[in-house]
């Protein structure tokens, strides 16, 4: 909203009895400027008194609209305007602020009309040209917006403002070559223009050209430390990184300062991660008569600043380091239990990483019956004398802390001076504990009654999925639902919508609430979320807490029971959760009916094509896999034993290297998958209409290229046949958004 100190023709407009002691200039100046000090308050206080001491300006109007409308204060704001309106309706800028309140608000046709007001009123008004373009590319009509845009450039060239849009409009209208230019443009103009970095790198990574991206986002975490959004968008990026054009050193640095971080997903690091670690390995030699344990390389490892974070923060999902990493705890337990003592020069602190390690996968390695021979005089010993740290930390290598902290004596209050050992204790007894506190006090709502659901329920208690560390968290980027669909579903687009105070949002299937998590990137929300597991809801209910997040309620229930909720939805989210049912129908059933007129759905269900690809080993059902027993363990070990191409495809995926993920993607105890076809069907039977699916945009580009005549990529038939010539395009499931008919 502009008109800050701009001057005005009719300034010392005043009602015919108003007086006061101070003139009209002079407490106009006061209040511009405190104004142009960011002394707002203040500034606020003078315009209001000059109002009401019954002088009028246009400018006035106009500064104290902005002002309210950045306090939050919409209505305030729009009251203002329109009455400055009444005063001075041909002042320009006050429809043009009134416009950009209404775009705000999501108005847009209003937006529209106003705005169109002020430039007939100033035909060469460069704001709102500029504001006129962006309206127009909210409501969808790209050309006209291009040429709002290009007209404001005319008048002004040298404004980022204006290059910015076009290249947010150009990146709309899938001419993303331009898009750069044109963004590159307005950075150029002002190289301290944070958006035009956001904005830069989302056109780089929608290009393809990840390099480039990855650089401009190590050099935007120098400009803008403060922004997470270049620490998230690296994490996510840094696979893609050439290690040869950046040193080492440089790269371990950027690592650490990402693993420091709890806004983003570690997970994301692991291939980066591993390079290094492979590069470090390629210049050590190895005696195979040695045990690793007695290599230089182990040496380094489990000193490394940057290995000794990952382990407690992400999952080693390779095969070649989770042998090595068995092995190396294999040789431990051996040691620790023979010899009562830890070689001198083994890192502790490595130790209690390793355990953590192992907690995190769940306890996924094999073991042999040497170290459960170990384990039992490990824990025999820490029952008759005082224990000591190691023999814990071995211990809780192969079963969580709370598993055995009834058998040693004054570990439950244990205070250690050493903080790894700590966090041990915290992550394995302590907040195990509170997720049991937790789960005892979740609401209830109905009964489940189903036999599917039960047994899935049982499943999910067992092993409550994902058992995720950290996630992607946005704390302050957040975004109108509309906005956020429109990313997902991109080149499709659906019409901003008014914007609510509140939007409800309901999370079907929420697990331990990685998605809830990720949920926060919606603007004004209240989020419902639902599960069949109290122990995954307990966890999402501590993780959630730790955040500081409280604008989700958790409830235990059936998705088949949300008719009997009474309670619509703007936004639903349910992804890989029906397709775990009795019948998939019913839940979407269950589901639509939860959703309002003019609510979205997005979904994610299993491609048949796609789980085909993984082979027999994900078609293995297997009843009465408990936790205590080392059959799913056994049947994981077979899959890698076989090692061929299907299961080869398995390794690839992070789910295969932890037990409750494993258990999931292999051992489910009920799973329907679907062709794109029977995905068609599925929603004209419940009525819904599909938006378009999440994939990466290299797909949604190579799809473009086979099917031109398709530009919103809706037509399923089309996908249908893409995916037939892709098999592996949906190998993490279709998920995508549909909206009622």
């Amino acid at each position: 909203m502009k008109g800050f100190g701009e001057q005005s023709k009719s300034r010392d407009k005043k009602f015919q009895n108003s007086s006061s002691t101070i003139s009209s200039k002079e407490l106009l100046n006061k209040a511009l400027k405190c104004h142009s000090k960011g002394n707002t308050k203040e500034a606020k206080t003078y315009y209001e008194i000059y109002l009401k001491s019954g002088f009028l300006d246009p400018r006035v109007f106009c500064n104290l609209a902005v002002i309210l409308k950045n306090l939050g204060n919409s209505k305030e704001a729009f009251n203002i305007l329109n009455k400055g309106i009444d005063y001075y309706p041909k002042y320009a800028e006050l429809y043009c602020n009134l416009g950009n309140l209404k775009r705000e608000l999501g108005e847009l046709e209003e937006a529209e009309l106003l705005t169109r007001k002020a430039i007939e009123i100033k035909p060469n008004y460069f704001d709102a040209h500029t504001n006129l373009g962006a309206i127009l590319q909210d409501l969808g009509r790209l050309n006209d917006a291009k040429s709002s845009t290009l007209r404001a450039i005319q008048i002004k060239g040298n404004i980022t403002t204006a290059h910015l849009n076009l290249g947010s409009i150009l990146d709309d209208q899938g001419c993303i070559e331009e898009a750069e230019e044109s963004t590159r443009r307005a950075i150029e103009l002002d190289p301290e223009l944070e958006i035009g970095f956001i904005n830069l790198i989302e056109i780089l990574k929608n290009q393809c050209k990840h390099q480039e991206a990855i650089s401009l986002c190590i050099e935007a975490i120098e400009k803008f430390p403060d922004n997470q959004f270049f620490y998230q968008s690296t994490a996510k990026l840094i696979k893609y990184i050439n290690l040869s054009e950046y040193k080492l050193n440089d790269i371990e640095q950027l690592l650490e300062i990402l693993l420091d971080r709890i806004d983003l997903d570690h997970q994301d690091l692991f291939s980066v991660v591993s390079k290094i670690l492979e590069n470090y390995r390629k210049s050590y030699s190895f005696n195979p008569l040695n045990r690793i344990i007695d290599e230089p390389f182990f040496a380094f490892f489990s000193n490394h600043p940057i290995i000794i974070k990952s382990l407690s923060k992400l999952i080693f999902s390779s095969l070649y380091w989770e042998s090595f990493l068995t092995q190396v705890r294999r040789e431990i337990c051996l040691e620790v239990a023979s010899n009562h003592h830890l070689k001198k020069d083994i890192n502790k602190d490595f130790i209690n990483y390793l355990a953590q390690q192992c907690f995190y996968n769940e306890y996924i390695y094999k073991v042999l019956d040497s170290e459960k021979e170990s384990l039992i005089s490990i824990l025999n010993r820490c029952k008759g004398e005082k224990f000591n740290e190691i023999d814990i930390s071995i211990l809780s290598s192969y079963y969580p802390i709370h598993k055995f902290i009834d058998s040693v004596s004054d570990l439950c209050n244990y205070n250690s001076l050493n903080n790894s050992f700590n966090q041990l204790l915290l992550t394995q007894y302590h907040e195990p504990l509170d997720e049991i506190r937790i789960g005892k006090s979740l609401k209830v709502f109905g009964s489940i009654k189903d036999e599917t659901s039960l047994n899935v329920k049982d499943q999910y208690e067992e092993y409550p999925y994902p058992r995720w560390i950290y996630t992607e968290f946005k704390r302050a980027a957040k975004s109108s639902f509309t906005k956020v669909i429109n990313h997902e579903i991109r080149p499709n687009k659906i019409l901003s919508k008014p914007i609510q105070k509140e939007s409800s949002v309901l999370i079907a299937g929420c697990g331990t609430g990685q998605q809830v998590v990720n949920a926060q990137r919606y603007k004004n929300a209240k989020i419902t979320a639902i599960d069949l597991s109290s122990s995954s809801l307990a966890y999402a209910q501590r993780k959630i807490t730790q955040l500081g997040i409280k604008n989700v309620r958790f409830i235990h229930m059936d998705i088949l029971d949300l008719p009997k909720l009474n309670q619509k939805f703007d936004v639903i989210e349910s992804s890989g959760v029906i397709h775990h049912m009795h019948n998939p129908s019913d839940g979407l059933k269950a589901l639509s009916s939860a959703l309002k007129g003019n609510g979205f759905i997005k979904l994610g269900l299993y491609s048949q094509i796609a789980r085909d690809r993984l082979g027999d080993e994900a078609k293995i059902m297997s009843e009465n896999i408990d936790e205590e027993d080392d059959r799913l363990v056994e049947i994981r070990q077979q899959i890698i034993a076989k090692n061929n191409s299907n299961s080869s495809r398995l390794f690839r995926i992070n789910d295969f290297y932890t037990r409750s993920m494993f258990r999931d993607l292999c051992l489910h105890v009920k799973e329907h998958r679907f062709t794109i076809i029977q995905l068609r069907d599925f929603l004209d039977e419940s009525h819904l209409r599909f938006l378009g699916f999440l994939l990466p945009q290299s797909i949604k580009s190579d799809y473009l290229l086979s099917y031109p005549d398709d530009p919103y990529q809706l037509d399923l038939d089309n996908w249908n046949e893409f995916e037939l010539n892709n098999p592996s395009t949906f190998l993490a499931m279709y998920q995508f958004w549909a909206s009622r008919m």
